[in-house]
């Protein structure tokens, strides 16, 4: 699922967030359907897990 940006008034499809370009977009979707079973708090760890993962290569 590409994101799309806003440059110039032109929208651009990227695989890379803005917000969070080290996160491949498409593990996105994943973490919202995850809060909706485990709750925003636990999904916000696991996020930041995630985030801190892909950081250290």
């Amino acid at each position: 699922m590409p994101s799309a940006s806003s440059v110039d008034g032109q929208y651009q499809l990227s695989d890379r967030s803005q917000a969070f370009p080290c996160l491949p977009v498409a593990e996105i979707p994943g973490f919202i359907e995850q809060s909706k079973e485990i709750g925003q708090r636990a999904t916000v760890r696991l996020f930041r897990a995630r985030i801190r993962e892909v950081l250290q290569g």
